[in-house]
């Protein structure tokens, strides 16, 4: 995975599932050709029901089926990711953000009114 503080993932895959390897990247990484490389031959080593559990933020880095090999594509899965409000305040939050962005992008879809 490439998040900065994996260890809630792991906790929570490992509450489900056996982690038979685990494989960190620096926060926001680029994967490179070394890198799908590597997770190939790491998958090699397990049965072909091993599947490779990413964030929903790093799959979409890996959606690319032109650059990622069917062997890896077959047995990739993210951790969908989630927000849970405090309070419900989930309305406060939508209300910060629509003022957010109409105050600060010069171009928005979101309507004043």
């Amino acid at each position: 995975t490439g998040i900065a503080r994996p260890e809630s993932l792991y906790k929570y895959l490992g509450s489900k599932y056996e982690i038979v390897e685990k494989i960190e990247y620096p926060d926001h990484h680029a994967y490179k050709v070394y890198d799908l490389k590597k997770l190939e031959q790491i998958l090699s080593k397990y049965p072909n029901d091993t599947i490779v559990v990413v964030t929903e933020k790093d799959s979409v880095k890996l959606s690319n089926k032109n650059k990622i090999s069917k062997t890896i594509q077959d047995r990739l899965y993210y951790a969908p990711i989630g927000i849970q409000f405090i309070d419900d305040r989930r309305d406060n939050f939508h209300n910060l953000l629509n003022t957010y962005v109409r105050e600060n992008q010069k171009y928005n879809i979101i309507s004043s009114d």
